[in-house]
Formats: structure tokens, C-alpha cells, sequence
């Protein structure tokens, strides 16, 4: 019997950490959200997905009787994206402390396990000491040389930053209101400016003076402002699963909420990042 209902409980909290993944994604700001998803064509047991990438040279204008130049690059290739990751946040319930509140005790820790997934699984893994609104031009000016559509751009903040948005007068105006009257605000959408949604992320992680995620800790002294456009990165979530097991002689029950994911560049020039490149480095 004991068996029959643990299976139970570990069908339970497979699907409340799916349903937690997907209010969590509604109602609160995940990098994931801001990115291009292609989990849909993550299919069981395929290792990778191979997205169709395609360039055509510049149009070209010649005289009557004159040749074209010949073409340049391949004409087909893809971005791939291995689906070689596995994300998890394993947890216990005590039999003997949780009696008769095991499925409620599932509950609460499946929703605390779902969002440490997503926060492992947030893609944008990449300190401006003020964030000005010459950082908003610039961003801007960037993406609109590389022809970056101009919908899906968000600017990504921590903490340090949200403040220093407040000095920036056109984004104390109306333009920092939803982009529609009935848009809906999630948790994290501090505003829009200078056609960027700002989108306020408190697990964005710190760098170092090249803006670069450091190998060793002490480096990583900087917070950094992201600003991208939705095709910059893409993601894939593939197998979605809990494994659980009986441990005996802990008189508990152990749960394994985790899922198979891949994350990769798509187009390198959607995406700039502004942080304190003059940070001394403290190892050295």
C-alpha cells in the first residue's frame, strides 16, 4: 500500500511542478520568458535541434551587360542547439513529521523546487556602475544597425539599477506604462523606455571587468544591463519528469523534479551588454 501511494505522490508532484513552471513563467520575470523557445521541436530522444539558418548576400545593381558578382557563404547551414543539460533541485519529505500532510508538504516544496529550476535554467548568463539613458541610445543604435526586429527587445536590470531609471526623464513619463491598456504586468516589467520593455531580474548573476561569467568567484564584481531582442538566444526544454525513492532507515520520501534542456546563441549582434569594464580585478 505503501508503494501504491507514494506513486501517487510522485505523480502529483510532476504535474504541481509543471503547473508551478507555467504560473511562475505567467506571473513572475524569467530571462526564459524574453527569448526564443523552441522546445516544441524537442522531441524524445533526440540529442539536438538544428535550426535552419539561412543568409542571402546584399541585392545587387550593375550595368546592362554586365555580370553579377558571384555569391558568397553557404547556402544552408543551421544553428544547433544540444539539448545536453539536465536541471534538478531534489528534496525530502519526512514521513514521520509530515503525517497525514504528505501531499501538502508536495505541494509547497514542488512550487519551491519549479521556480529553482526555471532560476538554473534562465538563459541570459552574461557593473555598469549608472545606467543612463546614453545606454538606452546606444543599445538602440546597436540593434538598429544589425537590423534587429523592433519587437521582443527588453533591457534586463538587477536590483542596483531599477533606481537609477528614475533619473532618466523619458522613462518617468508615459512611456513607462504597459505597451497596451490591457497588457498584463507581470511581476519583474518595471517599464518601457526608448522602445525596450525593462524587465527587473533578482537572480541575474555578476561578472567580471570583460563581462564574462569568471571561473573563479572573486572576479565576478560587476552587475551587468542586458539589452536583447527575443531571436539573441534560444532555448529548448525536452524531457520534464520526478523520479522518486523510499528512504528507508531516513523514514522519508525523496522527490527528483528535473528536465533535459539546451541553451545556445542564435544571433550575436540582438544583444549588448553594458557593464564596469574598469573593475580592478581582486586576485590580482
Amino acid at each position: 500500500m505503501a508503494q501504491a501511494s507514494n506513486t501517487i505522490y510522485g505523480d502529483i508532484v510532476t504535474g504541481q511542478t509543471l503547473n508551478s513552471m507555467k504560473r511562475a513563467l505567467e506571473t513572475r520575470a524569467y530571462a526564459l520568458k524574453y527569448v526564443t523557445n523552441v522546445s516544441q521541436y524537442a522531441t524524445k530522444g533526440q540529442a539536438a535541434i538544428h535550426v535552419p539558418y539561412l543568409e542571402n548576400d546584399d541585392g545587387q545593381v550593375v550595368s546592362v551587360g554586365a555580370a553579377f558578382d558571384a555569391p558568397s557563404g553557404d547556402a544552408v547551414g543551421s544553428k544547433d542547439l544540444l539539448l545536453n543539460k539536465k536541471v534538478g533541485n531534489p528534496f525530502l519529505v519526512k514521513r514521520d513529521l509530515a503525517y497525514q500532510t504528505t501531499v501538502k508538504i508536495v505541494e509547497e516544496k514542488s512550487k519551491i523546487a519549479a521556480e529553482h529550476i526555471l532560476e538554473s535554467m534562465d538563459v541570459v548568463s552574461t557593473a555598469a556602475d549608472t545606467i543612463t539613458k546614453a545606454d538606452f541610445i546606444a543599445a538602440r543604435k546597436a540593434l538598429n544597425e544589425a537590423n534587429a526586429p523592433l519587437h521582443g527587445r527588453v533591457c534586463i536590470i538587477g536590483p542596483e539599477h531599477e533606481s537609477q531609471l528614475m533619473e532618466i526623464a523619458e522613462f518617468v513619463s508615459a512611456d513607462k506604462i504597459g505597451k497596451t491598456s490591457n497588457m498584463p504586468i507581470v511581476e519583474g516589467f518595471v517599464g518601457r523606455a526608448f522602445g525596450f520593455d525593462i524587465v527587473l531580474l533578482n537572480h541575474l548573476p555578476m561578472v567580471d571587468k570583460k563581462g564574462e561569467i569568471n571561473s573563479t568567484a572573486k572576479k565576478n564584481d560587476s552587475t551587468p544591463v542586458i539589452f536583447l531582442q527575443s531571436l539573441a538566444y534560444m532555448y529548448g526544454k525536452q524531457l520534464v519528469e520526478t523520479n522518486y525513492s523510499l528512504q528507508d532507515l531516513a523514514n522519508a520520501d525523496r522527490y527528483v523534479p528535473y528536465n533535459t534542456f539546451g541553451n545556445a546563441k542564435l544571433e550575436d549582434s540582438y544583444v549588448v551588454m553594458v557593464c564596469d569594464k574598469t573593475t580592478a580585478d581582486p586576485t590580482s
